[in-house]
Formats: C-alpha cells, sequence, structure tokens
C-alpha cells in the first residue's frame, strides 16, 4: 500500500493522475475501466518470478493466469 501511495503522488504531481491507474489488484480481478476498453494502452506489472518463490515451478499457473485475463480483457494493449 506504501508503494502504491508513493506511485499515486508522483503520477499526480507530474500531472497524470488523469490517464494514469496504479491499483493492487488479484490478477482474477483483471478488467479493463469501461472507458479503455475500447483503446489501446500500457499494462505494467510486476509479478513474482523465480528469485522471490521457493519453487518457481508456482509461477507456471500464475503466469497462465496472466496470459488469460491479459487475452481476454486487454487485447489492444501491451
Amino acid at each position: 500500500p506504501e508503494v502504491i501511495s508513493f506511485a499515486k503522488r508522483n503520477i499526480k504531481a507530474a500531472g497524470f493522475s488523469e490517464i494514469i491507474q496504479v491499483e493492487k489488484r488479484a490478477i482474477k480481478d483483471f478488467v479493463l475501466p469501461e472507458s479503455c476498453k475500447e483503446s489501446t494502452g500500457l499494462i505494467i506489472a510486476n509479478p513474482p518470478y523465480g528469485e522471490r518463490l521457493e519453487d518457481s515451478n508456482d509461477l507456471i499457473p500464475l503466469y497462465q493466469e496472466i496470459c488469460s485475463a491479459l487475452n481476454q480483457h486487454a487485447q489492444n494493449w501491451k
């Protein structure tokens, strides 16, 4: 929550709060806002990777879920 708060404060200070949205959300809950569904944009995420987990095999279902969510909800986005 602290990092999200810092990011939002910096985005606002830079004058981009109308076009950049930052939030913490489970990938299963991912959807684009209605106003963004017909547009394109960039999604930035920080999912876990092998060094942050004891067993990197745990990543396979997570990355499959990420791909599925992005393919379903953000096809025109990068």
